[in-house]
């Protein structure tokens, strides 16, 4: 048996899945995909197995569990006897009687674990998760996690928000500031409080929906600006894919090969990287096809390998590399639009990589496909009844709706947009 050091735990990377490492005699060592770490002691009461979690690492380390795991076994052996209840029973009781006034920390382990998606009611993603827990774990837990939740105020969430967003950070802010409601409104619906310190709470930054997308002009000004720059190949592939694939910036971001399927021309886009937590099938246009071929020479070993690496061996693009590539190429774009646009006072409106797959759903409507197929394409979830009872895959319509998506955009970056008669008016004349 693997012999284990707090050094080699704390090495330990979360995975796509669950990881469980038999440390021995009953005890194992737990790694969750989004980075939670535990302790969980096993053991057997004739043919009964139960398992019990004793303890969150790192602030139990490995003495401490196997010395847990000690007197568990000791009970377990009473518990055969019948001498004294099972360790499990004892543990709920324990657990019972805690979350009748659970601590911040307990409550947001809970909140965590049975979180559903409102529109689904399916878990979180683990992308989600990963999201939600460095939040707590960095601007929330350690100034409130010992404190019981029932005495928390008002006074201590404003205190925590405007923490953060005194050091500037006002988009942290804004996700503190979720994540509080949202745990505060679940302890609400589980009756451990009677009212929400967050009631009445403003975010510091109040949402706006944005309706930013791209014109012809301003697409072909950042290909071209594109062509002139120092911007590395992978961040200049991963725009062109993400505006051809309409893709979310991190599904762009992490594409793999092993993902691509080239006989079929199709991208699959799997559960675990998907937000609405379906696989999602992208047919690949002519011009998508490009991409890969401009690619290759850059493709490292193994089917993980990524579509788009980064610095590091095996490693994807990182999760600011296009969003610091488009903001530093802004002044150019503009510079180019002006010129084409003849308009020397022509004004660059500011964009980021999202906005690129708002661009790829207005170019689909305006190809006269409905908001119903490029909705589709975006892989929205139709919540409506009758989508409940279609269960047409439309894969035909999509497949037509990102040729034609693929040929926009190519004509925008030979400069011959105007000349591309969409498809639908090409049927009618």
């Amino acid at each position: 048996m693997k012999q284990w050091t707090d050094a080699k735990l704390k090495g330990e990377k979360p995975g796509k899945v669950r990881k469980q490492h038999n440390i021995g005699r009953g005890l194992y060592f737990i790694v969750e995909p989004w980075g939670a770490k535990y302790w969980r002691y096993r053991y057997k009461i004739g043919a009964l197995e139960s398992r019990m979690k004793i303890g969150d690492y790192p602030a139990m380390g490995l003495a401490a569990a196997e010395q847990v795991r000690n007197e568990k076994r000791t009970e377990a052996s009473g518990a055969r006897r019948g001498e004294c209840p099972p360790p499990a029973l004892k543990v709920k009781a324990e657990i019972a009687n805690r979350l009748k006034e659970p601590t911040v920390s307990d409550l947001a382990d809970e909140w965590l674990l049975r979180r559903k998606v409102k529109k689904t009611g399916k878990p979180l993603s683990d992308r989600t998760k990963t999201e939600r827990r460095y939040c707590l774990d960095h601007d929330i837990l350690p100034f409130i996690g010992v404190m019981k939740a029932i005495h928390v105020t008002h006074e201590h969430c404003r205190k925590l928000i405007d923490k953060v967003e005194d050091r500037g950070s006002i988009g942290q802010a804004v996700h503190v500031h979720k994540a509080m409601r949202a745990m505060f409104r679940y302890a609400v619906g589980r009756r451990y409080l009677s009212v929400s310190p967050m009631a009445g709470l403003d975010s510091p930054a109040p949402y706006v929906p944005k309706n930013r997308n791209l014109s012809d002009i301003e697409l072909q000004a950042m290909f071209d600006a594109l062509k002139e720059s120092d911007i590395s190949m992978p961040v200049r592939h991963c725009i062109e894919w993400q505006l051809l694939t309409a893709s979310r910036p991190t599904e762009a971001r992490e594409t793999t090969w092993g993902e691509i399927d080239e006989d079929k021309a199709t991208w699959t886009i799997p559960i675990e990287r998907s937000k609405n937590r379906e696989p999602h099938i992208v047919h690949l246009s002519s011009a998508a096809l490009k991409v890969l071929e401009k690619a290759r020479p850059l493709r490292q070993k193994g089917k993980s390998a990524p579509l788009f690496p980064g610095r590091t061996e095996g490693k994807a693009l990182s999760l600011l590399s296009v969003t610091r590539a488009i903001k530093r190429l802004l002044p150019a774009i503009e510079s180019k639009v002006r010129k084409l646009s003849k308009d020397d006072e022509a004004v660059l409106e500011v964009f980021t990589p999202h906005d690129l797959r708002r661009t790829a759903a207005t170019l689909v409507t305006k190809l006269h496909f409905s908001r119903f197929i490029a909705g589709l394409l975006l892989n929205h979830t139709d919540q409506s009844v009758t989508g409940i009872y279609d269960q047409n895959d439309y894969e035909d319509e999509k497949r037509q709706a990102w040729r034609s998506l693929g040929e926009r955009v190519a004509a925008i970056m030979a400069g011959n947009a105007a000349k591309i008669i969409p498809l639908k008016q090409r049927k009618r004349a």
